[in-house]
């Protein structure tokens, strides 16, 4: 009031809500109805105050040109509809809000009153959902179906809820099941296009609060026009085909109905909840994968066939060699399981078999594979490789077996002067991973002079098929070794094989008299191999070794210018032929592992840095503190 009667300017302007009156007759009643409550000299200020706000207030709710244009209803610059002012809005949008404004305004019951209809329960029930599909408040996740502009703007284009509503209004839809087939393909239809939602289609999740709509309002119907509702018997609309004949006849055997609901128990009904149209869509997809799968291993098997029928025509010897290979087994059940999450093409074992026993330079699976693997391994190498090309192929499978043997070389080197040796050239020890199947290639050196030899005999073709496929599966080795994410990212992918999902391992099935093992290799064409242990390998070393992992030993500390004997525990045995291993010591209580205190030792260490405890004590010591000392030793660094 000081304001208006000091004359000073009109306040700044700010958002005034819209009352359920308008503010000139508040303004015309005010003198009324505040007069007997005022003076007679602050009346008149009290009325110059509301004159002002009037003002105010008819310039911030008179909508704009634009917007009263637009039908859209809002100031300009006010807030639109989808959150963004509406001098932002494109042309687009500004056509689309009209658009399915004017779709929930042709289905007004003063519009639809005016339509020669004959309004039976179940047309009330199909007017009462595209009134709450096409309500103004889900116009944030409605509109790509309800206009024509923006469903054609898509990408792919959607079917919109129009045709089902004027099929409505035409009276050609006279049955509620048949009105909900029609719904549900527009909404299936857009989940097959766009994806499911959980994958973060914008346009997808739209659908689904949509169809979440659709599915509350059919609850809330009476349960014989819901039971017609339901989505048990309408498998057509995921399949795109016509509702069945039976749907379009409005009543169907109403009376077996009840009678069928009447056996029924109500909280049967209650617990049994219908599939939506997300669900029939994702079981469409399922069923449409089984029939793809069933129809590559069809495929397969002919391509099978015909593959073993052109290798018995090859040289048997060597497909012989290479299928009693254990190297060329496992790298073939490693490609055969991780090769889609590589790259690289469909796998068929007989055109592996035939590249490495008779084919190296001309099998372009081989040299694909060869070359994905030597670029997922990154080894320091000078040259780049190009699959296509044999000699490229060659030339860095060549530099790959001298950066190998000069990794084995370094690693002895440390492991006969008892230096720490780094994490990554344990697979370089003897016993290690790659080192147990580079030194299966004999003088290594001599076989990179052969890959990069160019006369006579070289290149792979040089090699024996035995050696092929060790280095093969060296490579498999080195990939895995630099990647080891590559079995759970390929158990994670979709539609991943059931190899790679189980981890891409053969099943063991025991050993004869013979000491040969048998397993079983399911994506290598469900073929049992019969393979003889390698004498070389990790298993050996561990024999040689003097300690087990866990045991308990002495180790020589010494602590305040005094040498004891404490405990300590075995945690860890490394590769190398010189029985080296990791311990954890333990206070000086003997009770505790002090997890900072850990050493590594080798066997010649023995009866000098550390020995092996008394039988008597040592048992006790077992008895007393093995068990806390094994938690903890899980827990310990290696």
């Amino acid at each position: 009031r000081r304001a208006a009667a000091a004359g000073s300017a009109a306040p700044t302007p700010c958002a005034v809500p819209r009352p359920a009156t308008t503010v000139p007759a508040l303004v015309a009643a005010a003198p009324a109805r505040q007069g007997s409550a005022l003076h007679a000299t602050d009346s008149a200020p009290f009325t110059a105050t509301l004159a002002a706000v009037a003002a105010l207030a008819t310039r911030s709710v008179a909508p704009s040109p634009a917007a009263a244009a637009g039908g859209g209803g809002y100031a300009e610059g006010g807030a639109a509809p989808h959150g963004r002012p509406a001098a932002e809005k494109s042309e687009l949008d500004l056509k689309a809000d009209a658009e399915a404004r004017a779709a929930a305004d042709s289905l007004r019951e003063e519009a639809v009153e005016e339509l020669d209809l004959e309004w039976d329960e179940s047309r009330r029930a199909m007017l009462k959902i595209l009134q709450e599909m096409c309500s103004p408040r889900h116009l944030s996740f409605s509109r790509p179906f309800l206009s024509p502009s923006e469903a054609a703007a898509a990408s792919p284009p959607l079917l919109t809820l129009l045709h089902v509503r004027d099929r409505v209004l035409a009276g050609e839809l006279g049955d509620i099941f048949a009105f909900a087939c029609a719904v549900r393909h527009v909404f299936a239809s857009c989940y097959l296009a766009h994806g499911s939602p959980l994958n973060g289609g914008a346009v997808a999740r739209k659908c689904e609060r949509l169809d979440l709509v659709f599915e509350q309002v059919v609850l809330t119907l009476p349960r014989q026009v819901r039971a017609r509702a339901s989505a048990v018997d309408a498998d057509c609309i995921v399949l795109g085909l016509p509702p069945p004949a039976h749907s379009d006849g409005g009543g169907g055997d109403e009376d077996g109905c009840d009678a069928e609901g009447r056996r029924r128990s109500s909280r049967a009904r209650i617990e049994t909840q219908p599939p939506n149209t997300l669900a029939l869509v994702e079981a469409e997809k399922a069923r449409q994968r089984a029939a793809a799968d069933a129809e590559r291993r069809a495929v397969r098997e002919r391509q099978r066939a015909l593959a073993e029928s052109w290798v018995a025509s090859l040289d048997a010897a060597a497909i012989s060699e290479v299928r009693s290979s254990a190297d060329c087994v496992a790298a073939g059940q490693f490609l055969a399981s991780f090769g889609d999450h590589l790259g690289l093409p469909p796998f068929c074992l007989p055109e592996l078999e035939v590249g490495l026993a008779c084919l190296p330079r001309v099998s372009a699976y081989l040299l694909h594979a060869c070359a994905a693997l030597l670029r997922l391994a990154r080894l320091p190498l000078s040259h780049s490789v190009d699959g296509s090309r044999a000699a490229s192929v060659e030339e860095v499978l060549a530099g790959a077996l001298c950066y190998w043997d000069g990794q084995m070389a370094l690693a002895r080197r440390l492991d006969e002067s008892d230096e720490a040796i780094p994490e990554q050239l344990e697979p370089y020890l003897e016993g290690g991973e790659l080192q147990a199947i580079v030194s299966s290639l004999g003088d290594v050196r001599e076989a990179a002079r052969t890959l990069r030899r160019r006369e006579g005999q070289s290149g792979l073709a040089g090699l024996p098929p035995a050696m092929r496929g060790a280095l093969l599966h060296a490579l498999c080795h080195a990939a895995l070794l630099e990647q080891r994410s590559i079995v759970s990212e390929a158990a994670r992918q979709e539609g991943a094989s059931a190899a790679a999902q189980g981890g891409g391992r053969a099943r063991f099935l025991g050993r004869d008299a013979a000491g040969a093992h048998y397993f079983h290799f399911s994506p290598l064409e469900e073929r049992v191999y019969r393979l003889v242990p390698d004498p070389r390998g990790e298993a050996s070393v561990l024999e040689r070794a003097a300690v087990t992992e866990g045991e308990h030993i002495e180790v020589e500390v010494e602590e305040g210018g005094a040498v004891e004997w404490r405990r300590a525990l075995v945690s860890r045995v490394l590769s190398g032929g010189r029985g080296r291993f990791v311990a954890i010591v333990y206070h000086a209580d003997g009770k505790t592992l002090d997890e900072e205190f850990v050493e590594v030792f080798s066997e010649r260490q023995c009866g000098k840095e550390w020995r092996l405890p008394p039988k008597g004590r040592g048992k006790a010591a077992a008895q007393k503190g093995g068990a806390g000392g094994g938690a903890k030793a899980k827990a310990a660094p290696p």
